[in-house]
Formats: structure tokens, C-alpha cells, sequence
């Protein structure tokens, strides 16, 4: 039996050629992270939030490629209904 990539390889995987919202606003919200003293980061996350979603709804992301974002980036517990 051959050998099965590692879920973290997987994974990596989903954030590769993302569309160029979600890469612009993750850039963006990640500086802002780096900051001392952000003032906007709120609002830096909430752009992530919505290029997230309307990627996903916009059909420019996977279901899978949605959720493992999500969690990684917005809220690492939520729990996905199928």
C-alpha cells in the first residue's frame, strides 16, 4: 500500500491559487495581526469574512476549501451541518 499524503499536506493544499480577494484581505489581515496597535483589525477581519463567504457562495472555492479557511481563519470551532 502506498503511502497517503498527511492531512496537513492536505490542507495546505486548500490555500493554494486562492482568489485574489481572499489572498488580498488574508495579507491584509495578517499585517494587521503584526501591528502593536491595530485600530481596524476588526474591520480587517470582517473583509476576510466576507471574501470567504462569497467566494464560497460565488462558486470560486470548494466546500472543503470553505470550511478549512473558516476554521483556520474566522472560527476554529464552529461545527459544519451537512
Amino acid at each position: 500500500m502506498a503511502n497517503q499524503p498527511s492531512k496537513e499536506y492536505l490542507e495546505s493544499l486548500y490555500e493554494v491559487d486562492l482568489p485574489e480577494s481572499i489572498r488580498h484581505d488574508l495579507e491584509a489581515y495578517q499585517k494587521g495581526l503584526q501591528e502593536e496597535h491595530c485600530l481596524h483589525l476588526d474591520c480587517l477581519f470582517n473583509e476576510l469574512q466576507g471574501s470567504i463567504n462569497g467566494a464560497y457562495h460565488g462558486g470560486e472555492i470548494s466546500k472543503e476549501q470553505y470550511q478549512y479557511l473558516w476554521k483556520k481563519y474566522i472560527w476554529e470551532d464552529t461545527e459544519f451541518l451537512d
